[in-house]
């Protein structure tokens, strides 16, 4: 019976002091929110999404979330990569690369970073770029940060 309660003590022993010393959650993770008005149609991965005013925040390591803010039925996700990594970041913006009439959210800065969210390319958006026959527009608009 003793060597049955020892074969237990370690591994949850090493279980209370991995929670002990693991961070709150809300320590794990950046708790910001982007908050643009974008004025016209745009597609983030493959949902497209109407003009209006939009929440973007990640929700997952190395993803963001990113939905309307009324009505709160449109939405969307996409996965991310780093961006940048140089100048620090005067403003918050949102950067679209526009085919025609077609937008593409591409990259989120948030002011006072030195390293932005960039999303892939996917397959629409590399059928706009094939259709157009150059290089896109880059659209900039201005966003704000709240917690």
């Amino acid at each position: 019976m003793l060597n049955n309660s020892i074969r237990w003590a370690v591994p949850l022993g090493s279980l209370v002091l991995a929670l002990a010393l693991a961070p709150p959650a809300s320590a794990q993770g950046p708790t910001y929110v982007v908050r643009a008005d974008i004025p016209f149609d745009f597609q983030v991965g493959q949902q497209k999404l109407p003009a209006g005013e939009y929440r973007i925040q990640p929700f997952n390591l190395g993803a963001i979330a990113v939905s309307s803010v009324l009505p709160r039925t449109q939405h969307a996700t996409s996965t991310v990569f780093p961006a940048g990594g140089g100048k620090i970041a005067e403003e918050t913006r949102l950067i679209f690369e526009r085919y025609g009439d077609r937008y593409f959210l591409k990259q989120v800065w948030r002011a006072g970073t030195n390293t932005g969210a960039e999303l892939p390319k996917t397959k629409d958006e590399t059928a706009a770029i094939y259709r157009a026959g150059h290089a896109p527009e880059r659209v900039v608009l201005e966003a704000r940060t709240t917690r």
